[in-house]
């Protein structure tokens, strides 16, 4: 209720009123403070920022893109001048049945032979792909693959893995787009 009432805020506190736990809006919320800070970060107007027709929010009239992403106890943006999709995960008790269902067939067999925490990996990378998109799940899961075999470390900061994707078969072979995972 102490959000201002115009502009992206409005939007904002239309998502967070779809949720029925606290929790998720408090996430909601976050995500949407951390945009909040970036614009002011970046001397633009949170009034500035629309919808497309699949409800991706972008900012009209400017190269500035960014994308949002809550999960657990955490949110996160990302942003810059040029296409973003992010995605975070907390995950107990995935369904396969989702990778069988949604994931391309050898996705699917990866997550048969890896696990759960394979199963994450491609979905918040797969999810992120198609947040760049702006259509949601409006583009098939199954229609790109995501080869996690061609990862390979980079780095390793403060105990935690920092891996890049390097372009092969998945995404059609677009390399308009670089993944990382942390």
């Amino acid at each position: 209720s102490k959000l201002p009432d115009y502009g992206y805020w409005n939007l904002r506190k239309e998502r967070m009123s779809k949720y029925r736990f606290q929790e998720d809006k408090i996430r909601n919320l976050g995500a949407g403070l951390l945009l909040w800070h970036v614009l002011q970060k970046n001397r633009m107007d949170y009034c500035t920022i629309v919808s497309n027709a699949y409800g991706k929010p972008f900012i009209r009239n400017s190269e500035f893109q960014f994308n949002l992403s809550h999960s657990g106890d955490y949110a996160v943006c990302s942003y810059g001048n040029g296409e973003s999709g992010i995605d975070i995960e907390s995950y107990n008790n995935v369904d396969f049945e989702i990778a069988e269902r949604f994931f391309d067939k050898r996705e699917a067999q990866l997550v048969k032979e890896y696990g759960e925490k394979m199963f994450v990996r491609l979905w918040t990378l797969k999810e992120s792909f198609i947040k760049v998109e702006g259509k949601g799940l409006n583009y098939p899961l199954n229609s790109f693959r995501i080869c996690p075999s061609i990862m390979r470390k980079l780095e390793h900061i403060n105990g935690t893995y920092l891996f890049s994707v390097a372009n092969d078969s998945y995404v059609e072979s677009d390399e308009r787009f670089h993944f990382t995972e942390f």
